[in-house]
Formats: C-alpha cells, sequence, structure tokens
C-alpha cells in the first residue's frame, strides 16, 4: 500500500470514528393534520390540533377550530380601516380562503385548559430552545411564513382595543418536530408532508413573525 491509499484509508476511518453520520431524530407520533380542503387559512388550527391529538385528544380540526376565538376581518369606515386583533382571536374565518390568522396568546390559551399540566409558551425566548424542547420529545408549533417566503406588512388596521396591527404576510404555523445543525423537521399542515427546512432560514422567518412557538411537555 503506498502512503497516499495509506492516507486516504486513515482518513477514512478517522471520519467514521469521530464524524459519525447525523441522523435527523423526530418527536415520536405527531400525526398529520393538512388545513385543506376544509381550512384554507387554518394552518394555525391544523397545527394546534396536531399537539392535541399527539396528546392523546381525539379531536377534528374542524372541531378545534370552533375552539379558537374570533375575531372581526379588516374592513373600512369613513376612510379609516379597523379589525380585529390576531393576539385576541382568529382574524376573519380559518374556513375561509379570505382568512387572516391567529398569533400565539388564544393557541396557548387553548393549550392550558386541555393540558395544564404541560401547555408551554417559548414566545420571546431563542429558537434554542425551541429545538431544545424537541430534544426532550415535545412538538413546537411556531410561527413563520409560507414557503419560508420573505415577509412583509400586507395590510395595516386598527383594533377595538386601539391598537394598530400590521398584518405581516405570507404569515403560516407549522409544528417543529426535530432538526440536525443545518435542518429543521416540520410538519407542514399547507403541504400535508414532513418537510425538512433550511434551519438557518426557518429560524430567520421565526424571528421575522415575532419568535412565537408554543407546544407541550412530553409526560414524564
Amino acid at each position: 500500500m503506498n502512503i497516499l491509499r495509506k492516507t486516504g484509508v486513515v482518513t477514512l476511518i478517522t471520519a467514521i470514528l469521530f464524524h459519525p453520520i447525523l441522523v435527523m431524530a423526530a418527536v415520536p407520533d405527531v400525526e398529520m393534520i393538512p388545513q385543506k380542503p376544509d381550512l384554507p387559512t387554518g394552518c394555525e388550527v391544523a397545527s394546534l390540533t396536531m399537539l392535541l391529538r399527539w396528546a392523546g385528544w381525539e379531536v377534528s380540526k374542524n372541531e378545534v377550530a370552533g375552539w379558537v376565538k374570533r375575531q372581526p376581518p379588516p374592513y373600512q369606515r369613513h376612510g379609516i380601516w379597523y379589525g380585529g386583533d390576531p393576539h385576541l382571536g382568529f382574524v376573519g374565518s380559518p374556513f375561509s380562503k379570505n382568512g387572516y390568522g391567529v398569533y400565539h396568546e388564544p393557541i396557548f390559551q387553548i393549550l392550558q385548559k386541555k393540558e395544564p399540566n404541560r401547555a408551554f409558551d417559548l414566545s420571546g425566548q431563542r429558537f434554542g430552545e425551541v429545538l431544545k424542547a424537541t430534544d426532550h420529545g415535545s412538538p413546537v408549533m411556531t410561527w413563520v411564513t409560507i414557503g419560508l417566503a420573505e415577509p412583509h406588512d400586507a395590510q395595516t388596521w386598527r383594533a377595538s382595543n386601539g391598537k394598530t396591527i400590521h398584518w405581516r404576510t405570507p404569515e403560516h404555523a407549522t409544528v417543529v418536530t426535530g432538526y440536525t445543525p443545518t435542518k429543521v423537521l416540520v410538519h407542514d399542515p399547507l403541504t400535508g408532508r414532513r418537510e425538512q427546512y433550511p434551519r438557518a432560514l426557518f429560524q430567520k422567518r421565526w424571528e421575522q413573525m415575532g419568535q412565537q412557538a408554543v407546544g407541550l411537555w412530553q409526560e414524564d
């Protein structure tokens, strides 16, 4: 064996021993719940249903949709746009193609009500905490964008509480179940498939959409 071949063998052995192939581990038993056709804009409802069914609740996405508080869609009056607050409920209807969406607070309220000892809210924390939760066997619902597209302010309106709402689109909710150093494993209710999205881009979109994340802890 010449020195070049020998060096190649040593390099291969070193790679095997010290750089094992990275296998994407995932939270088990998370059922895929596609949002279509019933809920064309109900990605949050479908994602919430995934969490609840994983926790043992035998519920349908249509039933869960009825649990989510509603807020009025935007409307114009005297030249001023008014509408609901997504921090308080679903703006519009998830059953409508013209629905908007809902943020983490109303979703977390449902998780707290159904699973008070297991519900958690990681909103506002580092993305590493989201991934750490999956290390403990817990799926995490996260707010990003459809296809990880660049978000932009699509519409602005005034809520009844006086707050100005800047609706960012294409808003989307998914369920994170695992990761590698470069990928995030996601149950995407819009595609109806388990997707592997670039980790850095997924984190960026998550941060741009307000660092929203809720979930349920694995039982001890």
